[in-house]
């Protein structure tokens, strides 16, 4: 889906925020971790606010075109964006030596079909 959708990503940009109630949530859920995988990062509006909570981020792009933008986007932020690890490429190639103790994986997974869905939860029991 994202080969149809993810140019007007872009649109988005740095107004790609995260809600209270959002930031809530993974801040209950995250509290005590140390190293977190974003998978399916998007705009990496996650992937910074859980760095702001002192994490070391790995986040991943499946998307070429969209990790440009996270690119630029992370390019435009401080140092704190700067500290946080993006990665782009094929589900299936996702093999770093990071070991996560907080996995977050948000709307990605519904533009998936079957057999992406499948290769992304295999991704992410790796790590």
């Amino acid at each position: 889906m994202y080969e149809q959708t993810g140019r007007y990503y872009a649109f988005f940009g740095p107004h790609a925020t995260i809600t209270p109630v959002e930031e809530k949530f993974l801040a209950h859920w995250s509290n005590g971790k140390h190293h977190a995988l974003d998978f399916g990062a998007g705009l990496c509006g996650s992937a910074l606010l859980l760095a702001r909570f002192g994490m070391e981020v790995f986040a991943f792009e499946p998307s070429p075109l969209i990790a440009a933008l996270a690119m630029d986007r992370l390019n435009r932020e401080g140092d704190l964006a700067r500290s946080i690890t993006l990665l782009e490429g094929p589900t299936e190639a996702l093999g770093e030596s990071f070991e996560a103790d907080f996995i977050l994986m948000r709307s990605v997974f519904m533009l998936l079909n079957s057999d992406q869905r499948e290769a992304a939860l295999e991704a992410v029991f790796r790590h």
